[in-house]
């Protein structure tokens, strides 16, 4: 590690360059990022992915062809609009004005606007506007089109969830790759591989390894990736103003990736999965990465001195270099019991030669409510059962 923090100090000239080739409004995302020393890994790594900090000084687009990362398989799009039409002066204002009069509501409404407040304090978010304000901020109506945003529960934390399948924004992401992540029980897949494989060779030797599961957490997410600034008129989002005597609509101008693009989701891992690379092959860190969940397996038998770095502070010190730290309040040490993806991983017994793997707990009782207010109710729609499904 003390080697590429010497690289990352060579490097910091041309991060520099980098920053200075950013816009104000991408570098509000992007200028933490250590770019010159990214372009390093990349060229050190043979990364396929080339691109990538070149996307990080000029922004990622949302809508129209997806610049692909070279890196995931690829597929056929499922756009089936242009995105010269989200912008149709008539049909934008039309619908900029049916989300300006849309003042119904909702339970969310508050900690969707507290959110909001933070984000603009963040400068991820401009100031916020009437549409007619935005429509002046943007040289007049029809010029730019707005996503409605709604709050969803997930764990006891409020999250806002920007509908960008009714604004039609998705439908006009030519998406050409398909990302792939590791499945929720892979620290024991791991460990099932090396048994099989008889690495090491003996099996006293295998037990001996005593496997900790770490677990950490992207700190910005989404928001950690910049919009190119020529689709600023499409980065809208809008929701209720909790504090007008009036019920009325307000809009701000999103710099980041909002959560319901789907081009988010394809552009953000991009950034994970190059420090996972560089982790693994750098650091021979035993490492994975689902979206911003990142799991590190300690395979601390063969650990000859205490003072050695563990795999998880290698990571977590990669990722900060990088400028991409992981969030202090969400991170897990190694543990022989580790709750990651949704599941208990214990190893507490491995040096007997048993691993088990459980729900975390209060799934299985989070279900039986979920379950039995479904019978309640009597119907449930595709996406609240794939929510359940997916239920972390």
């Amino acid at each position: 590690m003390s080697r590429l923090h010497d690289l990352a100090t060579e490097c910091a000239p041309l991060d520099k360059k980098f920053r200075q080739r950013q816009s104000p409004a991408v570098a509000r995302a992007a200028a933490p990022l250590r770019l010159g020393f990214l372009s390093v890994l990349l060229f050190l790594l043979r990364w396929p992915d080339w691109a990538i900090t070149s996307l990080f000084v000029r922004g990622f687009k949302v809508t129209g062809i997806v610049d692909p990362s070279n890196v995931y398989p690829s597929v056929a799009p499922a756009a089936w609009m242009d995105e010269v039409d989200l912008l149709d002066p008539a049909s934008a204002d039309a619908w900029n004005s049916k989300i300006a009069s849309d003042t119904k509501p909702s339970e969310y409404d508050q900690d969707i606007y507290d959110t909001a407040v933070k984000q603009c304090d963040a400068r991820l978010l401009s100031y916020f506007m009437s549409k007619l304000q935005m429509d002046g901020f943007f040289g007049g109506p029809g010029r730019w089109r707005a996503l409605r945003r709604r709050g969803v529960e997930q764990h006891g934390k409020i999250r806002g969830i920007d509908n960008a399948r009714s604004s039609l924004h998705n439908a006009a992401a030519f998406i050409v790759e398909a990302i792939m992540t590791a499945p929720a029980d892979i620290a024991i897949q791991i460990l099932l591989w090396l048994s099989a494989t008889g690495i090491p060779v003996s099996w006293a030797g295998f037990l001996a390894l005593r496997p900790k599961l770490g677990s950490d957490d992207l700190k910005d997410a989404y928001h950690g990736v910049p919009n190119v600034d020529a689709q600023l008129p499409l980065c809208v989002v809008a929701f209720l103003d909790v504090t007008s005597a009036i019920a009325r609509v307000v809009f701000a101008v999103s710099y980041t990736h909002l959560f319901g693009f789907s081009a988010a989701v394809a552009n953000f891992n991009r950034l994970p999965e190059l420090l996972t690379a560089a982790a693994r092959r750098i650091g021979q860190c035993t490492v994975w990465r689902y979206f911003d969940d990142l799991g590190t397996l300690e395979l601390g038998g063969h650990v000859a001195q205490p003072s050695m770095q563990t795999a998880q502070s290698w990571v977590c010190e990669l990722f900060a270099l990088a400028g991409r730290p992981f969030a202090d309040k969400k991170h897990q040490s190694a543990s022989t019991e580790q709750v990651h993806l949704g599941l208990l991983d214990n190893f507490a017994s491995f040096g007997s030669g048993a691993v088990s793997l459980a729900p975390r707990p209060g799934k299985l009782a989070e279900l039986s409510v979920e379950l039995a207010e479904l019978m309640r109710i009597g119907e449930a729609t595709p996406a609240r059962i794939l929510s359940l499904c997916a239920a972390r």
